[in-house]
Parts: C-alpha cells; sequence; structure tokens
C-alpha cells in the first residue's frame, strides 16, 4: 500500500509538473511595457511567423494602435500574450547589445520576470546566457594563459 500511494503521488507531481513546463500552454496576462519597448521588440523578431506568433504580434499591434501614441514612452497592457512569444522577446532582450537597449533593459526584463508563469522559461533563457558567458570566458582563459 505504501509503495502504491508514493507511486501515485511520484505520477501526480509528474503530471503538474510536466503540465507546468510546456511553453505552448502558458498565457501572459496584462504584460505592460511602454509602447517604444513593443515596438522595438517587434522590430527585432527574427522568429517564424507561424499562427501564434502572428496572434501574438497582432495583439500587441491592438494595443499600440488603439492609442497611437504621440510619443513612444505611453505605457501599455497588452493581455493574453502567447507564452512563446514572451519568452522569446525575452531572449532578444537578454541576447541584444549592451548598448542599444542599455536605458530599457531592467524595466523589461523586470516586466517579464514578474509574471509567475514564466519564471520557468525565464531560468531557461538566463541560465543558457550564464552558460555561454562562461563558455567565451573559457576560451578567453586558454588565450590568454594556456597559450
Amino acid at each position: 500500500m505504501k509503495k502504491l500511494l508514493t507511486i501515485i503521488c511520484f505520477s501526480f507531481f509528474a503530471a503538474i509538473n510536466t503540465k507546468a513546463q510546456n511553453i505552448d500552454t502558458v498565457v501572459v496576462r496584462n504584460l505592460q511595457l511602454q509602447a517604444g519597448d513593443y515596438a522595438w521588440l517587434v522590430g527585432s523578431y527574427p522568429y517564424s511567423t507561424d499562427s501564434v506568433t502572428l496572434y501574438g504580434l497582432r495583439r500587441i499591434r491592438a494595443a499600440v494602435q488603439a492609442n497611437v501614441p504621440a510619443n513612444y514612452s505611453v505605457n501599455l497592457t497588452v493581455d493574453s500574450l502567447p507564452g512563446i512569444v514572451v519568452q522569446q522577446m525575452y531572449a532578444i532582450v537578454k541576447g541584444s547589445a549592451a548598448g542599444e537597449i542599455a536605458a530599457r533593459y531592467t524595466a523589461i526584463t523586470n516586466a517579464i520576470s514578474a509574471k509567475a508563469n514564466m519564471a520557468y522559461f525565464v531560468g531557461l533563457i538566463d541560465g543558457a546566457m550564464n552558460a555561454a558567458f562562461i563558455r567565451k570566458r573559457d576560451i578567453g582563459k586558454n588565450i590568454l594563459i594556456d597559450q
């Protein structure tokens, strides 16, 4: 009986963990950024235009066009963005050149990181960026010291 209960509990938690880690089921509610941030992110978006991406970009376009900001520092809230679109936007910001996004980097990353349902996926990107830094640092160390 104890083994059966252990197996049932493990299966239950594994099912929850699997569901939580599927980006296709994540919807980000009420993401608030400046209109200029959305414009820069959409302009930097190099990913394929599948139906989910098009849906997310149309939601952003509708929010921007509804307000037609005279300047792009107006705060806009976009509701129900697909998680994959937000994850790719976070990756764009994290991978951009420091000078290009320096003024808005913290605001964008904090807005996306604050969404609880994106915590796992943000962690994946942050981990990949850290691994890339360590890899390049080690290459530089090998060039400077080991040769």
